[in-house]
C-alpha cells in the first residue's frame, strides 16, 4: 500500500519523495513534496528502532529541515520513550534554527484534542512548548476541537501535529487537517 500512495502523491505532484526502507510487514514514513528533498536522517539512526520511526530531511528551497516521526501507541512503551528522548533532544538541538517536528504523535492535550483525561505523554509536548516550539495548527484554532484519528467508538483525538521552531513559527500563515484521505477512502 505504501507503493500505491507515494504513487498516487507523484500523480498529484508531490514527486520529491524520501521514505523509510521497511519490509512489507512493517510501517514505515514517507514524506513527500513539491520542492526538492535532501535526506539528513543521522546514518546510525537508519538501522535503529528510532530510524524505523524517524525520517529526517532539509527542503533547501523552503530554508527548513523537517523531521516526520510516527510514536507508537501505548502498548510499546520501549520504542515510545526512545523515540520521544529522542525528538525531544532533536528539537532541542534545532530549537534556533527553522524546523518541524511533524507527524502522529499519538498524544495530544488531555481535554482539548481529545476529551477528558485520555493523553499520555503530554509533558513530551510541554517541553518542546517551553523550548518554544508552536503548535502549527492549536496556534491557529485556539478553541476548535477537531480529530485527526477515530476509534472504534467513534471518538475524535488529534493525535498528528507539526510543532514549529521559533525561528520557523513566524512563517506560519494557515494549518488545516485534509480529511479528503479518509472521507475517499485512501486510508
Amino acid at each position: 500500500r505504501g507503493g500505491q500512495l507515494a504513487a498516487v502523491l507523484r500523480d498529484h505532484g508531490w514527486n520529491h519523495q524520501i521514505n523509510t526502507a521497511t519490509s512489507t510487514k512493517a510501517n514505515g514514513l514517507l514524506l513527500a513534496s513539491r520542492l526538492p528533498l535532501t535526506e539528513q536522517t543521522a546514518p546510525e539512526l537508519r538501522d535503529s528502532k528510532v530510524g524505523q520511526r524517524w525520517l529526517e530531511c532539509g527542503i533547501p528551497e523552503a530554508q527548513l529541515t523537517l523531521a516526520g516521526l510516527h510514536i507508537p501507541c501505548r502498548g510499546h512503551a520501549t520504542s515510545r520513550t526512545s523515540l520521544w528522548k529522542h525528538a525531544v533532544q532533536r528539537a532541542r538541538s534545532s530549537r534556533h534554527t527553522p524546523f518541524v517536528l511533524l507527524g502522529d504523535l499519538n498524544t495530544g492535550r488531555n481535554g482539548i484534542d481529545a476529551p477528558a483525561r485520555t493523553f499520555d505523554c503530554t509533558q513530551r509536548l510541554g517541553e518542546l512548548a517551553a523550548m518554544r516550539f508552536t503548535d502549527a495548527w492549536r496556534s491557529l484554532h485556539p478553541t476548535e476541537r477537531e480529530g485527526t484519528w477515530a476509534g472504534p467508538l467513534d471518538q475524535q483525538h488529534r493525535i498528528d501535529q507539526a510543532h514549529l521552531s521559533e525561528a520557523l513559527a513566524h512563517r506560519l500563515v494557515s494549518a488545516r487537517h485534509d480529511h479528503a484521505v479518509i472521507e475517499e477512502g485512501l486510508s
